[in-house]
């Protein structure tokens, strides 16, 4: 299976950042309240895989934590949306 991949714009800096359609299915998971026990049961993988996506999502993004990285991802949302 190919790993698609989506661009998002942080408004702090304008770089670039990219992350897989499984990075973004986490983010919106934790954005909607799951922990990881509950996102890997939905998923169907791990807790361990889980936490390694958290990790790699907070790295990408610059985020010190799950929360800020949920900040970010309404922030690129609400920036879409203001461009239609």
């Amino acid at each position: 299976m190919a790993k698609t991949k989506r661009d998002w714009i942080l408004l702090e800096n304008s770089s670039r950042v990219t992350l897989t359609n499984r990075q973004q299915a986490v983010l919106n998971h934790i954005a909607n309240g799951l922990r990881a026990e509950e996102i890997a049961f939905e998923l169907g993988c791990s807790v361990a895989m889980i936490r390694k996506h958290e990790i790699v999502i907070r790295r990408k993004l610059g985020a010190k934590t799950n929360a800020h990285a949920v900040l970010l991802l309404y922030r690129h949302v609400s920036d879409d949306n203001a461009d239609r």
